[in-house]
């Protein structure tokens, strides 16, 4: 990865290690499931894509916390990514999901950054999952989800639909492999990555008007590990491949590059 990396400030700063990679959030959660505790709390630092589609990256902070009541139902923060479990089941989840995606204002390449800016947006939506538990060790999973998004900048919709499974390879280290695809609209890939007299400002990139369809394809891979009682710490991994006019974008094409990586370790403390 690029080695001309920034580190951001702010009351939003501990929000963004997966604003470009929301598989990710998945992820952790997942991780700290296998807590099979109340609460769960913890950070994380890492590297994201300095903005949608950059070859650059950006360092990062992020907090993890679930806390889990009856009989499966939880709330949960993973980085910029917010949801709720309504369902008390072991094979099924539903309920509310929000994503933070941070505004485009200061990027490392000078052509992009003299865009215009683009404002931060909360995205809204619902998500649901199927899990099939290994009957005799239940840390050994599959999951498959969906999660739908209205994003309240564009007013453009985002779908994610993925797979996720946890294998326990020892008494303390789970490993995990996904990985899934993204759909957005044309509103949603026009406003992130089009090009066009309202946003170009003095950047001279060509118009492009971005069409919507599959925007990125993904896999992620990482681990638990158990410190002890209490602690355990993690690694996650997610390496997306942009797709379509995302990938045909200037921001993307001239200026970035169509393969995003990002990465995150970190630590959580349960509460039993």
């Amino acid at each position: 990865m690029p080695s001309n990396r920034k580190w951001h400030s702010g009351a939003f700063a501990a929000l963004l290690v997966v604003a470009a990679t929301p598989a990710a959030a998945q992820v952790v959660g997942e991780g700290m499931e296998n807590e099979r505790v109340r609460a769960v709390i913890g950070a994380g630092i890492g590297v994201v894509p300095d903005y949608k589609g950059s070859d650059e990256q950006t360092g990062v902070l992020a907090p993890f916390f679930r806390y889990t009541w009856g009989q499966g139902r939880y709330v949960q923060v993973t980085g910029n990514e917010a949801s709720v479990n309504l369902i008390a089941s072991p094979h099924f989840r539903l309920g509310p999901i929000a994503a933070f995606n941070p505004e485009r204002d200061d990027v490392d390449d000078k052509v992009v950054d003299d865009m215009d800016d683009l404002d931060s947006s909360v995205e809204i939506g619902v998500f649901g999952d199927m899990v099939w538990p290994d009957p005799g060790n239940p840390r050994n999973r599959f999951i498959a989800g969906v999660a739908a998004f209205r994003d309240g900048e564009s007013d453009g919709n985002r779908v994610r639909l993925n797979g996720r499974w946890w294998q326990q390879i020892s008494p303390t280290v789970d490993l995990h492999l996904g990985g899934g695809v993204i759909w957005t609209d044309d509103d949603y890939t026009d406003h992130y990555y089009g090009v066009n007299p309202g946003n170009v400002g003095t950047s001279g990139l060509p118009n492009f008007k971005a069409e919507g369809g599959t925007n990125e394809i993904f896999l992620t891979a990482g681990g638990i590990m158990q410190i002890n009682r209490d602690w355990k710490g993690l690694a996650m991994l997610r390496a997306g491949k942009l797709q379509g006019d995302a990938k045909d974008s200037p921001l993307v094409d001239d200026r970035g590059d169509s393969t995003q990586v990002s990465f995150v370790i970190g630590a959580i403390y349960s509460w039993r």
